[in-house]
């Protein structure tokens, strides 16, 4: 109920932002962003309202959008990757301050772009946008400093599903110590437990022992349904996992939990 109220007032609030102004345009009060980056917002946020109900065709619809008013908006600043690697020392720092968010937003839409194609197993897509927000760190890297977390996430992600699990834990790992808050710290700890899972090695189950033992005595405490959601998935495997058959009715209980808790947060 709540998606069909908001998203045709976003809908109707992107077509505003985007209508030419009226002529002769009045001088404009303060703004937060120019209108452009709000549409850009807009379609990030119409993409991830829509993204719960699968309809990832309409997703990747408004994230496109979005990252083509961006790209104009870089272009107008003169800033069109590739850049020299050392540009932000050379270049002032009000148009840094002006680039900044552009590419953090940017960023963070190509990344719901990434994370979309893997869940469709489209992955020359999302290797692509991938290597995209990879190459915008490496150029950017002042800018997007707070992408670190990001950029390992989305690395671990893809090398899971080419089966590199060791090169994928070992970017859960820095993911963890790039992340900038607590829920990000629990979702790479979980990514890393279950990259060492699918590792089938003895050495390999017990580091995911040793990353999921405290997360589960900590679970009640925890905010976000992701992290609750994750945390139950990895511990239900571990268990499953264990001395070759497992507490199998503990994982059975600890699946429906989490399975339940996802379902409850998508009916909202």
């Amino acid at each position: 109920e709540l998606l069909q109220v908001l998203v045709p007032k976003l809908e109707s609030f992107l077509q505003t932002l985007l209508a030419p102004p009226p002529q002769p345009a009045p001088l404009p009060p303060y703004t937060w962003m120019p209108p452009s980056f709000l549409a850009a917002l807009c379609h990030m946020i119409l993409a991830a309202s829509i993204r719960p109900s699968g309809k990832f065709s309409r997703c990747l619809h408004h994230l496109g959008q979005g990252i083509n008013i961006l790209d104009v908006d870089l272009q107008e600043l003169q800033v069109v990757p590739p850049v020299a690697v050392g540009f932000e020392v050379d270049v002032p720092p009000a148009l840094i301050c002006s680039v900044r968010p552009l590419l953090r937003l940017k960023v963070a839409m190509l990344e719901m772009c990434a994370l979309i194609h893997l869940t469709q197993m489209e992955l020359s897509s999302a290797q692509q946008e991938i290597v995209t927000i990879l190459d915008l760190y490496t150029m950017f890297p002042e800018a997007l400093s707070s992408c670190a977390y990001t950029c390992h996430m989305l690395a671990g992600h893809y090398a899971h599903t080419q089966k590199l699990f060791s090169r994928a834990r070992q970017h859960f790992s820095k993911a963890k110590e790039w992340a900038g808050c607590s829920s990000g710290r629990v979702m790479a700890e979980v990514c890393l437990a279950l990259a060492a899972l699918a590792e089938e090695t003895g050495e390999a189950h017990s580091a995911a022992q040793d990353a999921l033992v405290p997360l589960t005595r900590k679970l009640e405490e925890m905010i976000g349904s992701p992290e609750q959601c994750g945390v139950l998935l990895a511990s239900s495997l571990a268990l499953v996992a264990q001395a070759g058959s497992g507490d199998s009715l503990e994982a059975r209980a600890r699946l429906t939990k989490a399975l339940r808790l996802a379902h409850g947060v998508l009916e909202e």
